[in-house]
C-alpha cells in the first residue's frame, strides 16, 4: 500500500510538473499572439501547432482554458482605464459606495471581482472571458490607485 501511494504521489508531482510546463507555453504563446495581434484564430493554430509534438495531445478542454483565456488577456490589454469612477462602472459598484473609505471600497472590488468565480465552469468561463479580463483590468487598476 505504501508503494501505490509513493507511486500515486509520484505521478501527481510529474503531472503537476507537466501541466506547470505546458501553462508556461500556453503563457507565451497567449503573450506572443496579443503582442503580433493576431486573432482567436490565428492565436489557436499557433497554440495547436506549438504542442503538436508534446505529450499528451492537447486535449477539448485544455483548447476551450486557452481560448478562455486568450479572450480574457485580449479584453485586459485592449481597454484603457484611466479613472476610477470607470473601474467602479466595470466592477457594478453603486454610485453610492463611490465615496466611502478606500478599505471599504476595496473590500467592495473585491468581492466584485471574485464573485464572478462562484460558479465558474470551463463554459461560462469561455463565455464571460472579456467581461473577466474587464474586471481583473478594472480591479487592477482600483488596487493601484485606490488612495488616490
Amino acid at each position: 500500500m505504501v508503494g501505490n501511494s509513493l507511486t500515486d504521489l509520484t505521478e501527481i508531482n510529474i503531472n503537476f510538473l507537466l501541466d506547470k510546463h505546458r501553462q508556461k507555453i500556453i503563457n507565451k504563446i497567449i503573450i506572443k499572439s496579443l503582442l503580433q495581434k493576431n486573432t482567436e484564430e490565428e492565436a489557436m493554430q499557433m497554440f495547436l501547432w506549438t504542442l503538436a509534438d508534446i505529450e499528451p495531445p492537447v486535449s477539448y478542454r485544455e483548447q476551450l482554458v486557452f481560448r478562455a483565456l486568450y479572450r480574457m488577456f485580449h479584453s485586459y490589454t485592449s481597454v484603457i482605464i484611466d479613472t476610477k469612477e470607470k473601474a467602479f462602472k466595470i466592477l457594478g459598484i453603486p454610485r453610492e459606495m463611490w465615496y466611502c473609505n478606500p478599505n471599504k471600497l476595496l473590500k467592495q472590488a473585491k468581492i466584485a471581482y471574485w464573485k464572478q468565480f462562484e460558479s465558474l465552469d470551463i463554459y461560462s468561463f469561455i463565455a464571460n472571458a472579456g467581461d473577466i479580463g474587464l474586471k481583473k483590468k478594472a480591479f487592477m487598476f482600483f488596487s493601484v490607485n485606490r488612495g488616490s
